[in-house]
């Protein structure tokens, strides 16, 4: 009879559950809508991310789990016992991460110390910029150059030596920049310096430029290739989002951690290096690159944050490392070429909607660390059966599609 009334009640909340990832039909429309707010919203920033399903529902299964079967409850208890002892690890990320951004201040108070003093000539669609300081919007101005910017068609830029950083919004909107040089003394690229320079095809960053800030080349349609070197450390949020035209990067062996949404829509990306020293990849790193295939994450990543790779729909093959606790939620979201997924020992969480609409997802190993399997992480995908080896893990009522034969 108890039996009966749990598996009652157990559907009962499965009813209740709010379906996350949904139909396909709801997921590309989604998707869709999503697409154009982005084109409505100058920065493109701040998408609107979909409401949090854990309601009402969730919380009634955990309370009939405490009731009917001690053993849940006590597996739960130890799911959070295991949180409380990851937080140590969270707070060292922490840490890193303030590192990380007190690097980018730094490189931001740089780019905007006082403008120097430059002058330039032009010929022959050539502008040529001399001085020496920080090249930013009011030094243009200042110089005059601004004009020949403003008015030539088909532009190319020379930097001479001298200029220490490019400053923020330098060249923003300047469609009609099609090359620059840009010297090895300078050390930073602010924020948007290149930002909407729709008709710039190819930038060399020189040796010896630390920082790639924000948006920095955000926009840049038609840039089809970038040269990182090795002594850039920081790639900034948004750094080259919406490059729809970059078919490759390899980031150089120094960067730490990829910026939310850096490679977002680069709708061309077909591969992409990620070096041994990255630690964390941020959310939405290479949200909707499409056309990406393959992606090997080196040993040494601890966090891959939310949606970095959804809507990859040409991703057919990832490589998670040892090293990864977390996979967070909509993460491979979308990848509908991904055929087959191994789940390292280690990861003891998989996030919300996290394979959701993986299509011809066909086989998947969970490792017995996963303690947490959340709403819709497998909603949608070509699973017909998984097994779970660790009897304690607390999956969500909807983590699985109903026609899949969870065994535990």
């Amino acid at each position: 009879m108890k039996r009966k009334v749990w598996l009652a009640m157990l559907m009962l909340a499965s009813a209740l559950a709010l379906g996350a990832c949904g139909s396909k039909d709801a997921e590309e429309d989604a998707a869709e809508e999503e697409m154009e707010d982005d084109e409505d919203d100058e920065d493109r920033k701040d998408r609107a991310d979909r409401d949090d399903v854990d309601g009402p529902a969730n919380e009634l299964l955990r309370k009939i789990k405490g009731q009917l079967d001690p053993d849940a409850a006590a597996a739960e208890e130890a799911a959070a016992d295991t949180s409380e002892d990851t937080s140590e690890d969270a707070a060292e990320d922490t840490e890193a991460a303030d590192t990380d951004e007190a690097a980018d201040d730094a490189a931001d108070t740089a780019a905007e110390q006082g403008p120097g003093t430059f002058t330039y000539t032009y010929d022959s669609n050539v502008l040529t910029i001399s001085g020496s300081g920080v090249l930013n919007r009011d030094a243009l101005e200042a110089s005059g150059a601004n004009e020949v910017i403003d008015r030539v068609e088909n532009l190319q830029v020379v930097l001479e030596e001298g200029v220490t950083a490019i400053g923020n919004s330098a060249f923003v909107n300047c469609s009609s920049l099609t090359s620059v040089e840009i010297p090895g003394s300078v050390t930073s690229i602010g924020e948007k310096a290149f930002g909407g320079c729709q008709n710039l095809t190819s930038v060399e960053i020189p040796d010896g430029v630390t920082s790639i800030g924000e948006k920095a080349f955000d926009g840049c349609q038609n840039l089809t290739s970038v040269e990182i070197p090795d002594s850039v450390t920081s790639i900034g949020e948004e750094a080259f989002c919406y490059c729809q035209n970059l078919t490759s990067v390899e980031i150089p062996d120094g960067v730490t951690s990829i910026g939310e949404g850096a490679f977002d829509e680069c709708i061309s990306l077909t591969s992409v290096e990620i070096p041994d020293s990255v630690t964390s990849i941020g959310e939405k790193a290479f949200y909707y690159c499409r056309n990406l295939t393959s992606v090997e994450i080196p040993e040494g990543v601890t966090s891959i944050g939310g949606g970095a790779f959804y809507g990859c729909q040409n991703l057919a093959s990832v490589t998670i490392p040892g090293s990864v606790t977390t996979i967070g939620e909509q993460t491979f979201a979308q990848c509908e070429s991904l055929t087959g997924v191994e789940i390292p020992e280690g990861v003891t969480s998989i996030g919300r909607e996290a394979f959701c609409g993986c299509q011809n997802l066909a086989s998947v190993t969970i490792p017995s660390s996963v303690t947490l399997i959340d709403s819709s992480a497998f909603g949608y995908c070509g699973l017909t059966s998984v097994t779970i080896p660790n009897t304690s893990t607390i999956v969500d009522a909807s983590a699985f599609d109903s026609s899949v034969t969870v065994q535990q």
